[in-house]
């Protein structure tokens, strides 16, 4: 008799099967860890390339269908809280997730280089959006986060190239490191006036970004922060900023990048004292910043 099974179900019952690894000398974390994966599974409803999420799973485990070749679309009931550590990293064909407004928690890697994922996610009710968690999803186009998250932490939309709009919360006190690196479809980003801290190449070699406001709350600017910005024109920071990275605006004297193979025309100071304006001016020429670039207002 032919078999009838899809190949995610035949997937699903191969990843059933306790692996021979976990049942031997890895102690009880890992054991548990396997045991929720396989429970869960076991619970879902699979049709074809879809998998629906039964209504009351409050949280997806790790790992859960992380390198399902299978997998294209799936539907998160409004039960779910928790998405755990790579739930759907490396999906490849994974194009459709409803994530519903009960999910409070991303964890990290969980939608890793989903390549295929698509469209637009609203997160309104997330408290924290995990390392990694959108990495690499380059046909994610636009994400709206919610007022209750105070990090977007390391790396976590990096890579995501056709992401063109991102709305960053009000609240949010630091946009981590390489936060948004290479997201090279990314024209403006309007950062909020709770942050005060853009870490170490938040939004290194985002090409197609053109104008850059700093707020007044920011005081720390990472190494590389807005580097590779190729199509940046124009950059404006207050004047009492205490750490101001190398090269945080593509610019260093060792790589000579002004006039040569950098777009920026302007940087624009927002004075509120002379000392912190003359502090800054300092600082940008010792990096290799032309003084006739500089304007303070």
């Amino acid at each position: 008799m032919k078999n009838t099974k899809s190949d995610l179900e035949l997937w699903r019952e191969e990843k059933m099967v306790p692996r021979k690894e976990d049942t031997f000398n890895y102690g009880s974390a890992i054991n548990k860890i396997e045991e929720e994966r396989i429970n869960f599974l076991d619970e879902c409803i699979i049709a074809d390339t879809r998998v629906i999420i039964p209504d009351g799973i409050t949280e997806i485990p790790e790992y859960a269908f992380g390198e399902c070749e299978f997998l294209k679309s799936v539907i998160i009931p409004d039960s779910v809280k928790v998405i755990g550590k790579k739930a759907f990293a490396n999906c490849a064909i994974l194009e459709n997730v409803y994530i519903p407004d009960s999910v409070m928690e991303i964890r990290e890697e969980a939608f890793m280089c989903c390549i295929s994922l698509f469209g637009s996610f609203v997160l309104n009710n997330v408290t924290e959006i995990g390392n990694h968690a959108f990495y690499g999803c380059t046909n994610l186009v636009s994400v709206s986060i919610g007022d209750k998250i105070n990090v977007i932490n390391y790396s976590t939309f990096g890579h995501c190239t056709n992401l063109n709009n991102i709305a960053i919360p009000n609240g949010v006190t630091e946009i981590g490191g390489s936060a948004f690196i290479s997201c090279t479809s990314l024209g403006k980003a309007v950062i909020p006036d709770s942050v005060t801290k853009i870490g170490d190449y938040a939004f290194s070699a985002c090409m197609s970004l053109e104008d850059v406001f700093v707020p007044d709350s920011v005081i720390d600017i990472g190494e590389g922060a807005f580097k590779n910005c190729i199509s940046l024109n124009s950059v404006s920071i207050p004047d009492h900023i205490t750490k101001l990275g190398v090269s945080a605006f593509g610019i260093s004297r060792q790589l000579n990048l002004i006039g040569e193979k950098s777009s920026l025309k302007r940087i624009t100071i927002r004075k509120n004292t002379s000392a912190g304006s003359t502090n800054l001016i300092e600082l940008l020429t010792s990096m290799g910043v032309d003084a006739k670039l500089i304007k303070v207002v």
